[in-house]
């Protein structure tokens, strides 16, 4: 285990914005993890619950803690910056507090490393849902294969699938190489939902090999009363402009990488799948398109190059 000077394996950016209820049981997450080369750094965007104190009295009592402090509120994106700044670990993973994880999952990815020595490592997830009383639903599995790929050729092609499968667009079920994410200053950018998504874009153009852990060591807790989909916190409009971004910064990378011919029939389904949710979202109480709304849009969107292609 590396001392507090050195350079821990992993550097794990948890942001952190009222999160008291969830934030104790993170850290525990953290802690009892079967590897512990670790550092952590909490970086709390301007709490007003008892976020900081929590953390405050872990960074005390565990040398591997770090917090960091921002003075003001300034959203997801510069919370995981700031961690990014701070980090001193060869591989950065940037967890959500109110997430869990298998307490293996750290081990599985340092044996993974210390294997194949990968840029990135990527592996799948248990969606569980919850209603807004906390009470369990259902959950969703979305599993991966252990595999490695040391030459982008071999992966390029492979990853309209994993955005098929929506493994692609998380920044938390992954590990990515610190040393890529300095050398071409990549950073987070504020964008409604997809934040995640544009950074993967960057970093994936920049990466040389890709590896996969086994199963679904991830667990993504998908609460009712806090899910943007299920909210009005935007309007349709907003959410087919952010996922036409999407579709087309997919199909620019794969573009560039020389594998959109064979992905194609995938962008274009996302894209169809984007398009109807849309129409969904504007029957919701806050937006209620007209009919003629409906027809003016769909009009817009059948002359857009993008839905002819």
């Amino acid at each position: 285990m590396a001392s507090q000077d050195e350079t821990p394996l992993f550097s794990v950016v948890m942001p952190v914005y009222n999160m008291g209820a969830y934030l104790e049981q993170a850290i525990d997450n953290i802690q009892r993890q079967s590897f512990q080369d670790w550092e952590l750094l909490l970086v709390d965007d301007c709490s007003t619950d008892r976020s900081l104190a929590i953390a405050l009295e872990a960074a005390s009592r565990d040398p591997r803690i770090r917090l960091v402090q921002h003075e003001t509120n300034e959203g997801l994106a510069q919370t995981r910056n700031s961690g990014i700044d701070e980090a001193k670990g060869v591989y950065l993973w940037f967890p959500d507090p109110d997430d869990s994880y298998d307490l293996d999952l750290l081990e599985q990815a340092a044996s993974l490393a210390a294997a194949e020595d990968p840029d990135v490592i990527m592996f799948g997830l248990i969606e569980e849902y919850y209603d807004r009383n906390e009470n369990f639903l259902y959950n969703h599995e979305i599993p991966t294969e252990q595999a490695s790929y040391a030459d982008p050729q071999d992966w390029h092609s492979l990853i309209v699938d994993i955005e098929r499968r929506t493994l692609y667009g998380y920044a938390w079920n992954k590990f990515y190489r610190r040393s890529i994410i300095d050398a071409h200053g990549l950073r987070f950018v504020t964008e409604l939902l997809i934040e995640d998504f544009v950074f993967n874009v960057a970093f994936f153009n920049e990466a040389r090999s890709l590896a996969f852990l086994d199963g679904c060591p991830y667990h993504y807790v998908k609460r009712e009363r806090q899910s943007l989909t299920n909210s009005n916190a935007y309007s349709a409009a907003d959410y087919y402009d952010v996922h036409r971004k999407r579709i087309k910064l997919l199909r620019e990378q794969l573009e560039g990488w020389g594998v959109l011919e064979a992905g194609r029939p995938v962008v274009g389904s996302l894209y169809m799948r984007y398009l109807l949710s849309t129409l969904e979202r504007s029957y919701y109480p806050n937006d209620l398109w007209t009919k003629a709304d409906r027809r003016s849009w769909l009009q817009s969107v059948f002359d857009d190059e993008r839905y002819q292609e």
